[in-house]
């Protein structure tokens, strides 16, 4: 018996000509599902039964958009509408599209033009997300919250919310709304699929790689499900699942270019680098036009250890997408790890001229202050700062209301105010905190290594293995938080420094009153940074945040730092390298 997509084919080439509107729901589920081919022939055979059929092309402006290329998408929906200046759907897949690029004024204009047609789709959210990214995300937040209580059983206006609060770095409310939708349509694809992309982000790695695969359970071939999915098996250091799942959607969709990049990305952490760059240069090929390829082939050439080729085919796809932030930004990084700042400032400078000199703006969490703090001594004001105002204030950085209105990254806002590196570290410690600290490590066996890494659930190498490659005589301060904790109890010879998760200025202190600093590759690694602590080791994954440099052990920000990198095998990761690199780096803070 054939299977569902062979009986929908089979069903759709009969219903072409006599049942469009059928036809083309069945093309609708073969791109909700990520079959793009299939829906390409269905809506082409509509098309040759009934030319114009706006249905159709838009159908085709979809399927371009899904294979990325936003160009040929944004050239059928202008035909389409050119055929008939008033119909809506055309008119909302057009502004997407231009929102998409940033094109503000075009999303806004073919809004106001598609909210003025009787029964064109709801534009609340596409409204909600021009707002926001004019700079108006309180409005924008305010909307859908409003939207939201007038009609409480719609489940779409709290996934818009939901949308805007995530990239707003509000993950407790993006949370909270998104399973408010999926209690009301469990089988919102993409709430899931961003459920997941919260989860990840709030360090719940397996709740959030399992709403990946329900979500991919719901749409079996969606692409980005699929490639999201694939990423965040390789972020958690599986490999062999990570390029599994990559291959399992490209058997669905072999041509969808997100999941051959992560296979690429796959192939790429397991030591094949010649299979991830040959398939990437496929990709390249047939999506000549298109920035993101030339991207994924970027970040290739970086992991290959060829940097000079990394940063050509970075600006090669800047130069195919000069109006895509995203693609200008994940550049800078690539030009920025490189060594290539000149580039990189005038990139940044480009991408926004009317960014106010000294600003920073920050996710609610305020780690981003920590990832470029080195460079920016001169910083006045921070927005959304949260449990770090405390630490700011003490560093004369006042605390200013809403979102600046250009829409960059924040550690992008950062970084383009910077023109050299090695500055003095501009951050300092609570002066009063500082002598405390000081007081209580008084007399202790020196050298005092504070450890603020150990939490084998956020993937980090189990605090007894780092203890054990210390190795040497001295002082063990555990400033470990949460669950990891727990671990300093079995550790007799370690000082708990507390819990001080919530309070930046205190482990600021402490980490300045010791001698040495091991981190993980997250912001506390960043903090120590910023601090210019005496010494610092980060504890890194291969493929960990870019700003520690790829490949290498040293880290351009922080000249303190030493970056202790782990291995990724197939089976995941192998922290020996790692703990083999602080031994050696032990040994000589005790010569010292």
């Amino acid at each position: 018996m054939p299977n569902g997509s062979v009986l929908a084919e089979l069903l759709s080439g009969a219903l072409i000509g006599r049942d469009n509107t059928a036809a083309l729901a069945i093309a609708t589920e073969h791109l909700r599902q990520g079959r793009l081919d299939a829906a390409h022939a269905v809506l082409r055979g509509v098309l040759e039964h009934s030319p114009g059929d706006l249905g159709a092309v838009n159908g085709l402006a979809a399927e371009a958009a899904a294979r990325g290329d936003a160009a040929r998408a944004q050239a059928l929906l202008e035909a389409a509408l050119a055929s008939d200046s008033g119909h809506a759907p055309s008119l909302a897949n057009l502004a997407g599209l231009h929102l998409a690029a940033r094109r503000l004024a075009e999303a806004r204009l073919c809004l106001e033009r598609a909210e003025h047609l009787p029964g064109g789709p709801n534009l609340a959210g596409l409204r909600a997300q021009i707002l926001a990214a004019e700079g108006d995300t309180a409005g924008a937040i305010a909307m859908l919250q409003s939207l939201a209580a007038q009609a409480p059983g719609e489940a779409e206006h709290r996934y818009n919310l939901a949308v805007l609060l995530f990239g707003q770095g509000q993950l407790a409310e993006a949370e909270e709304a998104l399973r408010a939708a999926i209690s009301l349509a469990p089988v919102m694809r993409e709430a899931w699929h961003n459920l997941g992309k919260v989860l990840l982000r709030r360090g719940r790695r397996e709740e959030g790689i399992g709403c990946l695969r329900h979500a991919l359970m719901l749409a079996p071939g969606d692409p980005m499900t699929a490639a999201s999915l694939a990423d965040a098996l390789l972020d958690a250091g599986r490999p062999l699942e990570a390029e599994a799942e990559a291959r399992r959607c490209l058997v669905v969709a072999p041509e969808a270019p997100m999941p051959s990049l992560s296979l690429a990305r796959a192939l790429s952490a397991q030591g094949r680098g010649a299979e991830a760059l040959a398939l990437i240069a496929r990709v390249v090929r047939a999506l000549p036009d298109q920035a993101l390829p030339l991207l994924a082939l970027a970040h290739a050439f970086a992991m290959a250890g060829q940097p000079e080729r990394a940063m050509a085919a970075a600006q090669q796809a800047v130069q195919r997408a000069p109006a895509e932030t995203g693609i200008t930004l994940s550049a800078v990084e690539i030009l920025l790890r490189g060594g290539d700042f000149t580039t990189a400032w005038a990139l940044l400078d480009k991408l926004a001229p009317e960014a106010e000199a000294g600003v920073i703006a920050l996710d609610d969490d305020a780690i981003e202050i920590l990832r470029f703090a080195r460079l920016l001594p001169a910083a006045r004001a921070v927005f959304g700062a949260g449990p770090f105002t405390p630490l700011l204030a003490v560093n004369g950085i006042t605390l200013a209301n809403g979102p600046p209105s250009m829409g960059a990254q924040p550690p992008i806002m950062l970084a383009r105010q910077a023109r050299a590196v090695g500055a003095e570290a501009p951050l300092r410690a609570d002066p009063v905190r500082l002598a405390a600290w000081a007081k209580a490590l008084e007399g202790r066996p020196r050298p005092v290594i504070a450890i603020a890494c150990g939490n084998e659930a956020a993937g980090e190498p189990a605090l007894p293995d780092i203890l054990a490659a210390l190795g040497i005589e001295g002082t063990r301060l555990g400033l470990l938080a949460g669950d990891a904790r727990a671990r300093i109890e079995e550790a007799p010879e370690m000082l708990d420094g507390g819990e001080w998760v919530y309070q930046p200025e205190e482990v600021a202190a402490a980490m300045l009153a010791a001698d040495v600093v091991v981190t993980g590759d997250g912001y506390l690694g960043h903090l120590a940074g910023a601090l210019g602590c005496r010494r610092l080791a980060v504890l890194a994954p291969p493929m960990g945040d870019w700003c520690w440099g790829m490949p290498g052990t040293a880290a351009p920000w922080y000249p303190i730092a030493t970056i202790c990198r782990a291995t990724l095998t197939p089976q995941g990761l192998d922290w020996r390298s790692a703990l083999a690199a602080l031994a050696i780096a032990a040994g000589s803070w005790a010569e010292d």
